[in-house]
């Protein structure tokens, strides 16, 4: 019978560290990219006098996909750069879902279908309490995936390594 022994187990281990992974694949992309589309999808619900408003929060969601994009395409000092750009436009971005919750745009009721009724809106903006909880949680975690990302990057938070004669 074939086991696998330490040493393969090892190899698989270097080999699966040595993989690169797309910008499809990685958790902090698909998290912004579920943000943007849940942005989008609701396009079809917002009123004439919000539509400027929602167009401009798809924008920063926007920005934060392509920002991740890039960071994951360059090294060093660009990484940096974009990460911070990324982090900037979420920081934006949680402001505005704040605002919609604050200023009454997002319905009081918890689920999507209470607030859609047959392709009408019964709230302003058409967003369920729920959704806007939903998009906050995911501009926090996208927010952490990029400022640990960011300090890995610029080795922040990390101790800094004595040469052998400083000791």
């Amino acid at each position: 019978m074939n086991q696998i022994t330490d040493d393969i187990l090892k190899g698989a281990s270097n080999n699966k560290k040595k993989v690169v992974r797309t910008t499809e694949q990685l958790p902090i992309f698909r998290d912004s990219s579920n943000l943007l589309f849940l942005l989008m999808k609701r396009m079809y619900h917002v009123p004439g006098k919000m539509v400027r408003t929602l167009d401009t929060a798809i924008h920063h969601a926007d920005e934060i996909n392509t920002a991740i994009a890039m960071a994951n395409e360059f090294r060093g000092e660009e990484r940096s750069y974009y990460l911070g750009v990324a982090i900037a436009n979420i920081h934006v971005l949680n402001n505005m879902l704040a605002s919609f919750q604050i200023i009454g745009v997002a319905s009081k009721k918890e689920k999507v279908e209470d607030v859609v009724e047959k392709g009408k809106s019964k709230a302003p903006c058409g967003f369920s309490k729920n959704e806007v909880k939903d998009m906050k949680k995911l501009t926090l975690r996208i927010l952490a995936q990029a400022v640990g990302w960011r300090d890995s990057v610029s080795r922040q938070g990390h101790t800094a390594q004595l040469k052998e004669g400083e000791r």
